[in-house]
């Protein structure tokens, strides 16, 4: 890469990450640091996969995310992406009915043409959600819209998707899961089958995913590896390798697409003085902290996700007749909420440190000393 392309990288990575501290002061946000393929399938068709980027997002139920990237060699072009989304739902006996939607725009600009492109993805998922013991399962049906444009051109795409997610935890941290969808378009139906394994313990997650479409139109498949390990300082480092198939609501072929990224929560920390109640937690000799749950307070085996997991839940194992996940984090105040495995967020009555998710919930508060 040529020197003058470093230095205006460098320049740019600086200038986004003060403007995000800035921005996120008293919040619970992070900023993102990679280089590589942006995550958003919309964006990542259009700009190249040799990318330095620098996002902002709240990574919860409730999400927004802000993104933007310059090339790292002379294939790409700069863009910008914004989006949000989030799962609202309630639970009905064992049961959980709800809707999954997201928006996402973006925009890019070849300089050498002297024109602009974008685009934006809408999309509504209704979903009703089982769970029973360590086993999960969600259907889900609803509408996809994507429209782009590139100068005067302009394409406009909606389809109909169907599906069906299940998530079976298999103890020790790993989970299995597996992935069917019918994607209906006015010029034929596209199935999809997928299969996916996760693993979590302490400070280090992992997944790896296949998948294929096996439509006669569309017969490809897609794979990918990828891994994250949590440091000191709310910092976290992750990697990730894939092949993404061609997908039919966006026609942008397929790719290879690779990730190589730090990330940092910000947001304000509250005084370790502060005159809060104990957290429900402890804190061994050695450093690392152990999230409690007690399993009568739980049907099935549950999660927990916070700012110190990036969001990301981490399964609970039961010792004991408790339910625990270890972590080792710096001194601190850190956000987090337990996941059930039918899907739903929740934060038991003994949790008694909590707070306002700023989206009509609330996290649970966790003091590290």
């Amino acid at each position: 890469m040529r020197p003058m392309r470093v230095l205006r990288v460098t320049i740019f990575a600086l200038s986004i990450c003060q403007l995000a501290v800035v921005a996120v002061a008293g919040q619970e946000w992070v900023v993102d640091v990679s280089a590589g393929s942006s995550e958003y399938e919309a964006v990542a068709g259009e700009v190249g996969s040799a990318n330095a980027i620098v996002g902002l997002r709240r990574d919860a139920p409730t999400w927004l995310s802000f993104s933007a990237g310059v090339p790292l060699d002379s294939a790409g072009v700069p863009w910008a992406s914004a989006g949000a989304g989030g799962r609202w739902s309630r639970l009905l006996g064992r049961a959980e009915l709800g809707v999954a939607a997201m928006a996402l725009g973006f925009g890019y600009r070849v300089s050498e043409l002297e024109t602009t492109g974008g685009g934006a993805t809408l999309v509504g998922l209704p979903f009703v959600s089982f769970g029973r013991a360590n086993a999960r399962v969600e259907l889900r049906t609803g509408v996809m819209h994507h429209t782009a444009f590139f100068d005067d051109e302009r394409t406009s795409r909606t389809v109909q998707e169907s599906g069906i997610d299940a998530a079976l935890a298999i103890g020790h941290g790993a989970s299995l899961g597996a992935e069917g969808r019918l994607v209906l378009a006015s010029e034929g139906t596209y199935p999809y089958a997928g299969v996916s394994i996760q693993f979590a313990r302490g400070p280090i997650s992992a997944w790896a995913r296949g998948g294929r479409w096996v439509a006669g139109t569309l017969d490809d498949g897609g794979w990918g590896l990828g891994g994250r390990v949590s440091l000191p300082a709310r910092l976290s480092l992750r990697v990730a390798y894939e092949r993404v198939p061609e997908d039919p609501l966006y026609w942008n072929g397929s790719r290879k697409a690779w990730t190589v990224g730090v990330s940092r929560s910000l947001g304000r920390r509250a005084s370790l003085d502060a005159a809060l109640p104990p957290p429900d937690v402890f804190q061994a000799p050695s450093g690392s902290v152990v999230m409690s749950l007690p399993a009568n307070e739980v049907a099935g085996a549950p999660s927990v996700a916070g700012d110190f997991t990036q969001w990301e839940p981490v399964p609970m194992q039961l010792r004991d007749g408790v339910w625990e996940a270890s972590f080792r984090l710096s001194p601190g105040v850190y956000h987090y909420s337990f996941l059930r495995v039918d899907g739903s967020w929740f934060l038991p009555e003994s949790v008694r440190n909590r707070v306002d998710d700023g989206f009509g919930g609330v996290n649970g508060v966790l003091v590290v000393r």
